[in-house]
């Protein structure tokens, strides 16, 4: 078993050492229980917890939600449907923004529509559209 201190596992990890701390505060991380006179000894598994909250953050799950995944994510003889759940909410969210987005961009694009490229500011339909 693969054995290290906080700045190893962060360095592993692709965190900071207040990272692994923060996730520890927050309940998302185990701690490692500290022997007297030593550091504390993290070990694979914490790694592994550590790479599964990142790989959900760069799914976009906000925090409040990494903690159920973690907890599913250790209790793997229950069911799927809550992950099912999670993930297909995760879906619609991301959808959501993706419709926001592609509105900006549209009228952002409306707008560029009515610029020449050329000229001076005061005939720019960009500001004129901006300051509606």
């Amino acid at each position: 078993m693969l054995v290290m201190t906080i700045g190893e596992l962060a360095r592993r990890a692709g965190v900071g050492v207040e990272t692994v701390r923060f996730y520890q505060r927050r309940g998302l991380l185990g701690e490692p229980p500290r022997r007297p006179g030593s550091r504390r000894l993290y070990t694979d598994e914490h790694l592994k917890v550590l790479r599964f909250i990142r790989r959900c953050k760069g799914l976009g799950f906000p925090l409040k939600d990494i903690a159920p995944l973690v907890h599913l994510r250790n209790a793997r003889s229950r069911g799927c449907g809550r992950l099912h759940e999670m993930v297909t909410q995760a879906i619609h969210v991301l959808d959501a923004k993706k419709q926001v987005i592609e509105m900006r961009r549209a009228a952002l694009s409306k707008m560029l529509d009515g610029c020449p490229a050329s000229g001076h500011l005061a005939d720019c339909g960009v500001l004129a559209a901006l300051e509606e």
